[in-house]
């Protein structure tokens, strides 16, 4: 007995110098600000999580990582070719460069900026485009919901499913010139690249039909029935971040839409950044 009870105070002991221990632990990181910066990071990995924890989530995440990198990688290119012509320009001079000066430039020589940021955005665009394989069976749903759906407006319902059969067409051109371009699809290359072409084009429509659903919506609206909340810009039920995404996607789609580009690499990187950013803003909060 007097031994078990020795244990039990020994263990007892330990029990108390351990929490002593971890107060002493956490005092000391709230004091000096490292508790409320891991809470902080929790908190933000957490909410990263269930962005990500969705389709559309996964989809604007990469979306911004894809045209973030385009965007800065073309930045990049246009500021280090003069950072380069100055090391070579002290290289001629027999001034010494710096080991990193060495290895950074052989780094830049090996992997140009501007191809670095165009292949992180072919590998994001083609995880992107494989998990829209499988919105078909959306769209498919978004028509049966129509079918039996009652709506007052006449011109909503049109609006409705001119919407959806443009978005049909979008998905299934899109679908075959992806598989077609991994060799399940038996089509050339001119007909993937017509493919391509005609997709953004009914996506554009797509567009142009949000954004006059989201207008009528918005006249249409009765001022008894309407309530107006801070993210309108004067029409009821019209929402700022919707307008502005579908406003900026235009010009980027439209030069999707055509054989020759237009836009250059920054501005197709700028503009789908920021539709990126707005749609993440929106998916931040929404996720909370």
């Amino acid at each position: 007995m007097a031994a078990c009870e020795g244990q039990k105070e020994g263990s007892s002991k330990d029990l108390g110098v351990e929490e002593a221990d971890l107060q002493t632990s956490q005092g000391f990181m709230h004091k000096t600000g490292i508790l409320p910066i891991l809470t902080r990071a929790d908190q933000t990995i957490l909410h990263v999580q269930r962005c990500f924890s969705s389709p559309s989530g996964t989809d604007t995440l990469l979306m911004n990582v894809g045209y973030l990198s385009l965007m800065g990688s073309s930045i990049l290119s246009a500021k280090l070719p003069a950072a380069d012509a100055n090391v070579q320009h002290l290289d001629s001079k027999g001034r010494h460069t710096s080991f990193l000066g060495i290895l950074f430039d052989k780094m830049l020589s090996r992997h140009p900026p501007r191809v670095l940021g165009r292949t992180a955005q072919v590998l994001v665009d083609d995880f992107r485009n494989f998990g829209r394989l499988w919105r078909i069976f959306a769209i498919y749903q978004a028509i049966r919901n129509l079918c039996s759906r009652n709506v007052h407006s006449k011109m909503l319902l049109g609006i409705a499913w001119a919407q959806t059969l443009a978005d049909l067409g979008y998905q299934v051109l899109e679908n075959g010139a992806y598989i077609s371009g991994k060799g399940i699809l038996m089509w050339n290359e001119r007909q993937q690249s017509r493919a391509w072409i005609w997709s953004s084009r009914f996506l554009g429509l797509v567009v142009v039909l949000d954004l006059f659903k989201v207008l009528w919506e918005g006249y249409s609206s009765s001022p008894n029935e309407a309530i107006v909340e801070k993210r309108t810009i004067g029409w009821p039920q019209v929402q700022i971040g919707e307008v502005l995404v579908n406003l900026i996607y235009l010009p980027l789609i439209g030069d999707y839409a055509v054989e020759k580009s237009k836009l250059s690499q920054f501005w197709v990187g700028f503009l789908g950044s920021a539709a990126g950013g707005l749609k993440f803003i929106k998916l931040w909060n929404n996720s909370v």
